[in-house]
């Protein structure tokens, strides 16, 4: 079982449950937030190893998450899933471990979860 605490954070309910049944299957220990709100609430009272997180919600955003991740946990790699059209480069300008755009393909997905906690070894 893999010990890894991951965040994940999204909106849309479907991709939240989609990827987190993905993550569960993998054996990732997965908390899941429907919001930027909940996850910073969240981060408030826990460390985790990785945070993936929508970048544009209602209220508070993907950079707010990652800032409050790092703030929390230096170490913790942040990784940015979005469908609205940014660059990677431009992801990782702000801080970004990874960027994985919406909709890709779920092993796209745990290639950058694995590369990501590859980093963290």
């Amino acid at each position: 079982m893999n010990k890894c605490e991951i965040l994940l954070v999204d909106d849309d309910p479907h991709v939240l449950t989609l990827i987190t049944r993905t993550l569960e299957n993998q054996g990732y220990q997965i908390t899941s937030k429907p919001s930027g709100e909940a996850a910073v609430d969240e981060l408030s009272r826990k460390d985790f190893d990785l945070v993936i997180t929508d970048f544009e919600m209602d209220g508070t955003d993907g950079l707010a998450v990652l800032r409050k991740a790092r703030e929390r946990n230096p170490q913790a790699r942040v990784i940015l899933s979005t469908g609205h059209i940014i660059s990677r480069v431009f992801a990782l300008s702000l801080g970004f471990d990874d960027y994985i755009p919406k909709p890709s393909s779920l092993g796209e997905l745990l290639t950058g979860v694995a590369k990501c906690l590859e980093k963290l070894e």
